[in-house]
């Protein structure tokens, strides 16, 4: 349409005309009705494209630099939501940090949606090595921080790299679809009833994922300075593993401080243990093998079943409490020995250890 020339618009408003004076027994001539149908036609060749979407607000590096990104925004990074400016935001561009201690967004609101579109936001971390190396080691800026009174945010796909933290949020947070590396602390960081799922972090300084409860899954998280994932809240809280991968860690695979509910995850050469919960916890049809202490281990009140445990340095199931009950895990080749239970405990059968059926 670009290249319709005067004469052809011309053409086509006089014919358009003759069609409004015959249904309509208008008078109007087809000079007097072509200036207001050229400025509409016009209007329709030119109209300014989409920017993010109605509804979404757009975060691109200029308007974090120049001039705001929207209400309540001031030029220069952090670029911050609080909530005035709507709910839902989405990265056009990425975004370049030069500095190690600032916060690269900043939501100081519940409930809101950042949507990062295929961008990365990318500061000046770089982290590499075994043990893992992160230079500079004093950065302290967020890639998405959230204020823990504020809850509900959800971020996803795309990529942070070279923070202090990747993303750190509060509660009943959603982290999605995420490629986090190369920070110098967490590179997933949430307090309770957090949700992440299909997100790999690797070569950050401290823990891959870290929640103080709720759900990771279908995450792989790999080479980072602590555990792969860790559940930091205690006795009362609950985390939930379910088909991640955790490899290479400096620490533990998969590591709780409270009830751990672990299945379908495969644990391997971690620095620590495989797969560790405390009190009440159930470990089910995983995989936890090379690590460099317990295949897995649990406290009090625990069950562990039909699991593959092989080549630890340390047991391959160990109990620290009592209660213990295990049926059909196959444990093979771990240093320290087989299982390792504290009285009383329940072997209900269908266990493997070594080749033989009896186990320990």
């Amino acid at each position: 349409m670009s290249m319709i020339d005067g004469a052809a618009k011309r053409s086509f408003m006089c014919e358009w005309v003759s069609i409004v004076r015959s249904r309509r027994g208008s008078v109007a001539t087809c000079g007097g009705l072509f200036a207001v149908g050229a400025l509409l036609l016009s209007a329709i060749i030119h109209a300014p494209p989409a920017r993010a979407g109605d509804g979404v607000r757009e975060i691109n590096q200029t308007c974090a630099v120049q001039t705001g990104c929207f209400s309540g925004d001031a030029a220069g990074f952090p670029v911050t939501i609080g909530g005035s400016a709507g709910r839902a935001f989405r990265l056009t561009s990425d975004l370049l940090l030069a500095t190690a201690t600032v916060d690269a967004i900043s939501i100081s609101a519940s409930d809101v949606d950042l949507d990062l579109a295929g961008f990365s936001i990318r500061g000046p971390v770089s982290c590499s090595g075994d043990p893992i190396d992160c230079t500079p080691s004093s950065a302290s800026g967020v890639g998405v921080s959230n204020s823990g009174l504020f809850n509900g945010v959800s971020v996803h796909g795309g990529s942070v790299v070279g923070m202090g933290v990747g993303v750190s949020l509060g509660n009943r947070a959603v982290v999605r679809e995420l490629r986090v590396r190369s920070n110098s602390l967490e590179g997933v960081k949430a307090l309770g009833d957090a949700k992440v799922e299909s997100v790999l972090s690797y070569q950050n300084g401290n823990a891959g994922i870290s929640i103080s409860s709720g759900t990771v899954s279908g995450s792989i998280s790999q080479d980072n300075g602590k555990a792969g994932l860790f559940y930091s809240g205690s006795a009362g809280t609950t985390g939930t593993a379910r088909n991640n991968a955790v490899r290479a860690n400096e620490d533990s695979g998969i590591l709780a401080l409270g009830t751990l509910l672990a299945s379908g995850n495969v644990s391997t050469l971690n620095a620590g243990d495989g797969i560790t919960g405390r009190i009440g916890s159930q470990v089910e049809s995983n995989i936890a093998s090379g690590n460099s202490g317990d295949g897995i281990q649990v406290s009090s009140e625990s069950a562990i079943l039909d699991n593959v445990v092989r080549a630890n340095t340390g047991f391959g199931l160990r109990a620290t409490g009592n209660r213990l009950a295990y049926r059909g895990n196959t444990i093979n080749g771990n240093a320290a020995g087989t299982v390792s239970v504290v009285a009383p405990a329940v072997n209900q059968g269908a266990n493997a250890c070594n080749g033989v059926a009896s186990c320990p």
